[in-house]
């Protein structure tokens, strides 16, 4: 396939998500790469753990953390879920762009906190106890990335393009 033969179309006209389907998408999942950049430019990316509350996203972060530091300093943020297989045509993703902002109710932190020691731990996990125990002890710091721009990729919806099949990522 070439340009030629697309043409003008682009893939996000036909590979999109949905509004519903993008929400769905981050409600199944828990891990964000979320990238700031800091006061000299450079950009710092980091996998975070994350949880949706009413469509809104949740991080929680500690004050020692870059992402804070960068985010106090003015930053914005950039958050990637990403999920597929290894052939291309089952790639799957949301890129939020958008505003960190600290979540100062402690009702919303704690409900924050519980939702996700539940999705990320279930029950029963040897580890669920431990996170729990830390995040109490030594920060409780949550930060909302509040959506500016969410661009969305569902390359499930072209398996009938042989072009995206035959690429592995």
């Amino acid at each position: 396939m070439t340009r030629e033969y697309l043409g003008s179309v682009k893939l996000g006209s036909v590979a999109s998500m949905t509004k519903k389907g993008r929400w769905v998408f981050l409600e199944r999942h828990h891990e964000i790469a979320v990238s700031s950049v800091d006061a000299e430019g450079v950009i710092y990316c980091s996998p975070v753990w994350y949880t949706i509350i009413d469509q809104r996203i949740f991080l929680p972060i500690d004050q020692a953390s870059k992402h804070f530091q960068n985010v106090e300093g003015g930053s914005k943020l950039t958050g990637a879920v990403f999920a597929g297989g290894e052939e291309l045509c089952t790639a799957r993703g949301v890129q939020i762009q958008g505003q960190g902002r600290l979540v100062t109710d402690p009702a919303l932190r704690e409900r924050c906190m519980e939702q996700l020691v539940e999705k990320v731990f279930g029950f029963g996990h040897p580890h669920r106890q431990t996170y729990i125990e830390y995040r109490e002890s030594f920060d409780k710091m949550t930060l909302e990335l509040v959506a500016d721009k969410m661009i969305t990729w569902d390359l499930r919806k072209t398996y009938n393009l042989p072009m995206y099949t035959s690429r592995r990522l």
